[in-house]
């Protein structure tokens, strides 16, 4: 347990983390008053009761593993339920393109392929490539992922300060390319995620999403859900942009959509725990007495 007094002491994370903490040792005190005998002198028998409900013997007197299951599972419940949340988290506006660009900032190469532009589904570019189908609602935002480069297609956001209920950007996109039946490719083209400064700057990061290497043929990748994880940027003011590079120039048909551009919290300490505790009772109707042992060494560590 010794993770979870990792933050920094001051933030609403670690108080959390401390309360939680004193509920566990507090829970175990309890039962070594109960019981005064020291934990690892715990001997596990099963009984015959219907539910094959495992139990613990110290001495003559017994503790179900049950009961101490479910007073830590209401326990992380009511610090999930008591943890209050930000108003101001970073936000998407208008992630699925309904207003067009509105709340974006476009930015397309000089010469290109297919321009960039808000589509309603049903467009097609050819070449054999997929019919632009929105993941939500009607419209996305399209490009033909090549034309005159040396060049970037892209399309921004400032979304504001991102915190740990705005962590992770999620969005899906698709593509198709041909650089194998038309010639003169010999680098890839890449989309990325660049995280900038608010208003503009050098890269702070970059995450690549989709490469499309020279001399291949992808007619259809399906409809892609992306996840970026942005929690190296909590605290930070930033803008997201939608980077296509193009290295060389008319290499190859292309066509690129995106679609459904949200963000959401990174699983905090204390649901991760909740999980894990979920996970364990599965297991617990399973194996049986294999999960408990598995919850009283994770208690004596503590």
């Amino acid at each position: 347990m010794r993770w979870l007094l990792a933050k920094n002491q001051g933030s609403p994370d670690s108080q959390c983390n401390r309360m939680l903490l004193h509920i566990l040792t507090s829970t175990i005190a309890v039962q070594q008053k109960v019981e005064p005998v020291p934990l690892s002198t715990l001997t596990k028998v099963k009984t015959m009761n219907p539910h094959n409900v495992l139990r613990f013997r110290a001495g003559t007197r017994h503790k179900t593993a049950k009961s101490l299951f479910i007073t830590i599972l209401v326990s992380v419940s009511w610090l999930l339920i008591s943890t209050p949340s930000e108003s101001s988290a970073a936000t998407i506006v208008n992630g699925s393109f309904e207003s067009g660009f509105s709340g974006w900032i476009p930015g397309d190469i000089a010469s290109p392929h297919i321009s960039l532009a808000v589509r309603p589904n049903g467009f097609n570019s050819g070449f054999g490539f997929f019919t632009s189908s929105a993941t939500d609602a009607a419209m996305v935002a399209s490009h033909g992922f090549d034309g005159g480069g040396p060049g970037t297609i892209s399309f921004a956001q400032d979304i504001g300060v991102v915190d740990a209920s705005s962590a992770m950007l999620r969005f899906d996109y698709r593509a198709g390319w041909d650089m194998l039946n038309y010639g003169g490719s010999t680098q890839p083209r890449v989309f990325s995620i660049v995280v900038r400064p608010a208003g503009g700057g050098a890269s702070l990061a970059s995450y690549e999403v989709l490469r499309a290497n020279a001399g291949t043929r992808v007619l259809d990748t399906g409809s892609i859900l992306a996840e970026i994880n942005l929690g190296a940027h909590i605290n930070s003011n930033v803008r997201i942009s939608f980077e296509a590079f193009i290295p060389q120039s008319f290499t190859g048909p292309a066509f690129l959509q995106v679609d459904r551009v949200a963000l959401s919290a990174i699983p905090e300490p204390a649901t991760a725990i909740l999980v894990m505790i979920g996970t364990a009772s599965l297991l617990m109707r399973r194996r049986g007495h294999l999960a408990i042992r598995s919850a009283l060494s994770l208690s004596q560590q503590v």
